[in-house]
C-alpha cells in the first residue's frame, strides 16, 4: 500500500484559502453572511446544541451538534478544525 501525501500539501497559501475558506471561494460571501445572521442567531437562541465537542488532539479541532427533535435520529453537525 502506498502513502499519498495529503491531497492540500501541494496547494499554495492562497489556493488553500480558496478551497477551505468560504469567505474567500464565495463571491458576495458579506452579503449572504448578513442574510444568514437572523437565521443563526435564532438558531443559538433557540435550538438545543452541544458545543466544543473534541473530535481530536488539536484544541482547534471542535464539534457543535444539534441535535434533532421529535424523536428523528438526524443531526447537523458543524466541524471547525486546522489542517495546519
Amino acid at each position: 500500500m502506498h502513502e499519498h501525501p495529503p491531497v492540500w500539501s501541494s496547494l499554495t497559501p492562497d489556493e488553500l484559502e480558496f478551497q477551505y475558506n468560504p469567505q474567500k471561494a464565495f463571491p458576495d460571501f458579506e452579503t449572504y453572511r448578513k442574510k444568514r445572521d437572523p437565521f443563526n442567531e435564532r438558531a443559538l437562541r433557540d435550538l438545543e446544541r452541544h458545543a466544543d465537542l473534541a473530535y481530536g488532539d488539536h484544541p482547534r479541532r471542535r464539534l457543535v451538534v444539534y441535535p434533532a427533535s421529535g424523536g428523528c435520529a438526524t443531526v447537523h453537525c458543524t466541524i471547525h478544525g486546522s489542517i495546519r
